[in-house]
């Protein structure tokens, strides 16, 4: 799917860029060069070879190990631990280092005049996994407890709180790994009270 939209959006662009780098290339066969255009192209020619480099980058990226990442205790809820297990399928031989991180991030949707905005904030990171262990690059697990105090997963017109759980692994001279995976996270259990039984 991401080489296929890294390879659309290059021929989208490239496409329209081309019909003005034709007519530049026309004019200059003519003996009538239209410098001012060849200028303003310059940028447009620019942004359409770092397309097609990102499709390469794209198709070595398909060469990669393949995460996957569970959550092995049930929905998780504010302040109750989580058991996290990941493994990776592939040439697992070619990472580096491995860093599986939690983030939760706050998204506010506002108007500014006809244009709509959005603004972005973390209010929680914490790295998880960090190993440049081999061992550690087949698979594992790791436990952690969500902050009672922090905000579960939330969404309305213009606001938005997300959990994410970011897979990232290095390797040299080569595209790294990056996964994102959503997390739903679940208010906090409501418990109820229990009365004092006197005996008389």
């Amino acid at each position: 799917g991401r080489v296929l939209g890294v390879v659309f959006a290059a021929a989208f662009w490239n496409g329209i860029v081309a019909v003005f780098v034709n007519e530049a290339w026309k004019a200059w066969e003519r003996g009538r060069p239209e410098w001012f255009l060849m200028l303003f192209l310059v940028p447009f020619v620019l942004v359409g070879v770092a397309l097609c480099w990102a499709i390469v980058h794209a198709l070595l990226a398909l060469l990669n190990p393949r995460p996957a990442l569970r959550i092995g205790t049930g929905v998780p809820r504010l302040g109750e631990p989580v058991e996290i297990q990941w493994e990776c399928r592939g040439a697992v031989h070619r990472l580096d280092r491995v860093r599986i991180r939690l983030r939760g991030t706050e998204q506010a949707t506002y108007q500014v005049g006809t244009d709509t905005r959005t603004a972005s904030e973390i209010f929680h990171e914490e790295i998880l996994v960090d190993s440049p262990a081999p061992a550690c690059h087949l698979g594992g697990s790791a436990s952690f407890t969500i902050p009672a105090s922090s905000m579960h997963s939330f969404e309305s017109a213009h606001n938005q709180i997300l959990w994410t759980l970011e897979f990232a692994g290095e390797i040299r001279r080569w595209p790294n790994v990056e996964e994102v995976y959503p997390l739903v996270v679940l208010p906090r259990a409501a418990t109820e009270g229990k009365r004092e039984v006197r005996r008389p």
